[in-house]
């Protein structure tokens, strides 16, 4: 497989986007920190329930991951991105 070439411009580019992708999980995961002690109280939620939730989200975003690592090495991988950043933000701010 040969190595795409990028100049030094778009390098920078590529990184901006990953790390942009990457702050906006982190900004997810702030969130759902953020409202655990209000599930808790609204829902009646245990701490085990809680952990489940936590443990939950962390699985689900691991295994989407892998899923999408995988389909980027067999597609376009910026595409993939794309896709996958689209799908996150509509999640995110619709749920």
């Amino acid at each position: 497989m040969s190595e795409l070439a990028l100049g030094r411009p778009q390098r920078r580019l590529v990184l901006g986007v990953r790390c942009g992708a990457l702050l906006s999980h982190g900004f997810d995961v702030t969130a759902l920190n953020v409202a655990l002690p209000v599930m808790e109280r609204e829902l009646g939620a245990t701490i085990l329930s809680i952990q489940c939730v936590l443990v939950t989200y962390n699985l689900a975003m691991a295994a989407l991951m892998l899923l999408c690592g995988s389909v980027g090495d067999r597609v376009r991988p910026d595409l993939v991105l794309q896709v996958g950043f689209a799908v996150f933000t509509i999640g995110s701010v619709c749920w």
